[in-house]
């Protein structure tokens, strides 16, 4: 592709990474993302149960009904930074700083997703056991049992997810490949459907998770927030040419105290 020249001024830079950002990281797609804030609040309820009698008696025993805080403080930060000698002439052409902005982006965009995927792993309410890890034979029971676990909830509705690392795919892949006519030869054509038994499939890389988990639940039981996007600063460095560039977030994830039970852990050990 031809190389056009332009100046890219850091507000545009730091726009076009939001923008590079939003459309990457996947958890803005399962979970309850918020920007630009520093705090988020969850109270929850103690509502306690409903007292049957029968026959009927008029009488009833009186409970106390309870609020609990949860609040995720947004203060964590993502940085990027390099050393880039022929600043001015790389910042001109621009596929060349599309491409470096895109790649900063994806490096920001890790940080923030694995920091979700590890809160939920430490958090999760459910586990399945897969020995030994995914398997073209055991996907279809893995992914079962994790679905009779999430069901019968109301915050269902909200859709369900599964995220799996790059090298379970290929167990999933041949699954979908050898099941059913219809869908083995839709898989067969087109690659496996975003779609498996009701859940959204999500497909990251290995070290994105943490080691031996994959992770499944109902969206958006869970919340990231970042605080004012991506801001970037050019800074000179004495003693040489270029500028150094550094581009960063602040961000955090929690898997509120009521929800737990709404994420399942696939433990494939």
């Amino acid at each position: 592709m031809a190389l056009s020249n332009t100046t890219l001024s850091i507000r545009k830079k730091a726009a076009i990474m939001q923008k590079y950002l939003q459309s990457m990281v996947v958890a803005r797609e399962i979970s309850d993302f918020q920007d630009g804030v520093k705090f988020l609040t969850n109270p929850y309820e103690t509502l306690g149960s409903v007292q049957v009698n029968s026959p009927v008696a008029g009488t009833y025993t009186v409970g106390t009904l309870t609020t609990t805080d949860n609040t995720l403080e947004v203060n964590k930060e993502a940085l990027y930074s390099k050393h880039v000698f022929d600043f001015e002439s790389r910042f001109a052409q621009y596929n060349l700083a599309m491409e470096f902005l895109k790649g900063a982006t994806s490096k920001i965009v890790e940080a923030i997703d694995r920091d979700l995927f590890v809160t939920l792993e430490a958090n999760a309410g459910e586990t399945v056991t897969v020995t030994g890890g995914f398997t073209s034979g055991n996907v279809i029971a893995s992914v079962a049992d994790a679905s009779g676990r999430l069901s019968g909830y109301s915050e269902a509705m909200n859709g369900l997810f599964i995220v799996i690392g790059n090298s379970s795919l290929p167990a999933f892949q041949v699954m979908g490949a050898t099941n059913g006519f219809s869908f083995a030869d839709a898989v067969l054509k087109n690659g496996l459907a975003g779609q498996l038994m009701g859940f959204d499939l999500y497909v990251v890389r290995d070290a994105q998770l943490p080691a031996n988990t994959a992770l499944a639940g109902i969206k958006r039981v869970f919340s990231t927030g970042t605080n004012g996007g991506i801001q970037i600063e050019e800074k000179g460095v004495s003693g040489k040419t270029g500028k150094e560039f550094v581009a960063y977030t602040y961000y955090n994830s929690i898997l509120w105290n009521n929800n737990e039970s709404l994420v399942v852990k696939f433990d494939l050990a």
